[in-house]
Order: C-alpha cells, then sequence, then structure tokens
C-alpha cells in the first residue's frame, strides 16, 4: 500500500509539474521494487521440488500418503498456515479452507459458524488467512468438521484437542486424525441416525460421482458435496 501511495505521488507530481523523464524513471524504478519485493523468482520462501511440480502424477509428501490412500474421498484441514490451500489441486484432495474452490453463502455461513464470525465480516476473514478461510485449533471440537467429513489434520505443532488422534509425526510436522468423522456419503431415513454402512463411493471424478447402495433401500442419499448447478441426481444404470 505504501508503494502504491508513493508511485501514485511521483505520477501525479510529473503531471502538475510536467516532470515527466524524471518521474517516469522513479516509477520504473518503484516497479522494480515491487518486482523484487513480491516475484517469488525474487524471493523463493522455500526451494523448488520439480517432482512436486509435474503436471502428471506430481509426487506426494510422505505425510499425505494416509489421506490419499483413503478408499473413499476425505476432507482435511492444515493448521496455522501448514500445508497451503492450494495444494490440493496438485493432490487431488479436498482441503476443508478451499471446498472445492467455491465459496457459496452457505459455506461462508458454515465457517463462520465454526470460526465465531457473522456473514458480513466474511470479506476480512476471507483476506486475513490468505484469500481463504481457516480453522483455529480453539475450535476444532466443532461438529462441523465432523459432518463435514474433515478426518485428517496437519499441524506444524502438537495439539490437544479432544477427538484428534496422533497417527504420524516428524521433526516438521504433526498428522492427526479424527475418530468421529462422519462418512463422505450415507442414507438418511426419518427417525433413524445415518446409515454410513449401506453407501460407498466407487467413482469419485470432478465432473462424475458413483455411490453403491447395499442393500437397495427407501430414504434419502446424502453425499457430502457442495451443489453447484448443472449436477443431476439419477439410478445407474437404468437412467
Amino acid at each position: 500500500m505504501l508503494l502504491f501511495i508513493f508511485a501514485s505521488g511521483v505520477g501525479i507530481y510529473g503531471v502538475l509539474f510536467q516532470e515527466r523523464k524524471i518521474c517516469g524513471l522513479g516509477l520504473v524504478f518503484l516497479a522494480g521494487v515491487n518486482l523484487i519485493y513480491f516475484y517469488p523468482g525474487f524471493n523463493p520462501q522455500s526451494k523448488i521440488d520439480p517432482a512436486r511440480w509435474r503436471f502428471f502424477q506430481p509426487k506426494s509428501p510422505s505425510y499425505l500418503l494416509p489421506i490419499i490412500q483413503e478408499k473413499e474421498p476425505v476432507r482435511f484441514i492444515g493448521l496455522e498456515g501448514f500445508f497451503h490451500h492450494n495444494f490440493n489441486l496438485i493432490y487431488q484432495i479436498n482441503d476443508l479452507r478451499v471446498f472445492e474452490a467455491l465459496y457459496p453463502k452457505d459455506y461462508v455461513r458454515m465457517m463462520g459458524e465454526i470460526e465465531g464470525f457473522e456473514l458480513k465480516q466474511a470479506m476480512r476473514e476471507f483476506f486475513k488467512h490468505g484469500w481463504s478461510f481457516d480453522v483455529r485449533k480453539e475450535n476444532l471440537n466443532s461438529l462441523w468438521l465432523d459432518r463435514l467429513g474433515v478426518k485428517y489434520l496437519l499441524s506444524k505443532k502438537e495439539i490437544n484437542a479432544p477427538g484428534w488422534k496422533l497417527q504420524e509425526k516428524s521433526k516438521d510436522y504433526y498428522l492427526y486424525k479424527n475418530s468421529e468423522a462422519w462418512g463422505r456419503t450415507w442414507i438418511l431415513k426419518q427417525d433413524a441416525p445415518p446409515d454410513f454402512s449401506s453407501a460407498k463411493i466407487t467413482l469419485y471424478q470432478p465432473d462424475r460421482v458413483i455411490v453403491e447402495i447395499t442393500p437397495p433401500q427407501d430414504g434419502y442419499l446424502i453425499l457430502a458435496d457442495q451443489y453447484a448447478p448443472g449436477w443431476r441426481a439419477s439410478v445407474y444404470p437404468s437412467g
């Protein structure tokens, strides 16, 4: 912001006092400062690992293997900035903080219920956490995390939260598992608890999800994903 204000002042001064050459050079200098300060090629945050950035089959860090190897898709979160929220696109895993890259109002309201902010404060929270929403460690006992299938947690530090059991640790990270996390899909009947054993995801792709129900029964099939226009449910293979 200071760079922007200073550059604006230089530009206005050059126009008003006809010092365009000097001020033009000043603006070029400020643009260079901006590049050096912001561009990752000049100011890298970490060493680039070519294996991680391959377009096909990127090499996954060891701490992600339990999440990737789950039989059905599960969600996870990174605590206090551990594991950048956009990496979920590279490894095709579901990070609650980006919620499949959609921010509908219902999702924002839900994150507000977890984190304790109102909808009118959502924009401030969004930018505060790097263009995403976050979950603090004091809110890890929220029932929403269980019901949305948030099964794993990655942290730089050791935590002590009810329901989260340490699965793996090293000098760089701690991996926790939520024993109370719900499945991604279930059968719901009136006056009955969710039936997780009768519904199983057999195919999960960006534009197609197949859920096998055994045995066929009355009730509602619930898929804990964000609805978006264009999605339709049908009985397969009969149509």
